[in-house]
C-alpha cells in the first residue's frame, strides 16, 4: 500500500482522532522523504549533504543533521520553517542568488516529503 492510502485510511475518525491521522502521515512522508533524500539515482540530496547517523555523507553542501533545529537556512536567508523549505526546494537559485544548489526540478510530491523528512532533523 502507497502512502497516500495509508493516510486516507485515517480520515474519518472523527475530529478528536485528527492528531492520528496527521502524526502518521507526518511519519510516512518522512520515510519517503527519507527515501528521496537517500536515493542513489538523481537528484540525491545525499550526494552533496551529510546527515549523522545515515549513509548520506556528501561534503558539498551543509550538513543537515539538525537542520530543524536551527533559526534560519541558506545562510540565514530564509527563516527554518516548512513553507520556507518549500520554496527553498522549489528554487533554490531564485531564493538566493548564487546558491551552489541547483533548482532540481522536483514535484511537489518530492517536496513535500523532503520538508516532513527535514522537519524530523531537530
Amino acid at each position: 500500500i502507497g502512502e497516500q492510502p495509508l493516510c486516507d485510511a485515517f480520515k474519518g475518525f472523527g475530529v478528536r482522532n485528527n492528531l492520528v491521522y496527521f502524526a502518521a502521515c507526518s511519519v510516512l512522508k518522512g520515510r519517503n522523504g527519507q527515501g528521496y533524500f537517500a536515493s542513489t539515482s538523481q537528484p540525491a540530496c545525499s550526494s552533496c549533504h551529510t546527515i549523522g547517523g545515515t549513509t548520506a555523507q556528501g561534503q558539498v553542501g551543509p550538513n543537515l543533521t539538525h537542520v530543524y533545529a536551527r533559526q534560519a537556512f541558506a545562510g540565514d536567508t530564509l527563516d527554518m520553517n516548512a513553507a520556507d523549505l518549500r520554496l527553498w526546494l522549489e528554487n533554490p537559485p531564485k531564493e538566493k542568488p548564487g546558491s551552489l544548489m541547483p533548482n532540481l526540478g522536483l514535484s511537489s510530491d518530492e517536496i513535500n516529503a523532503l520538508v516532513a523528512y527535514l522537519q524530523t532533523l531537530n
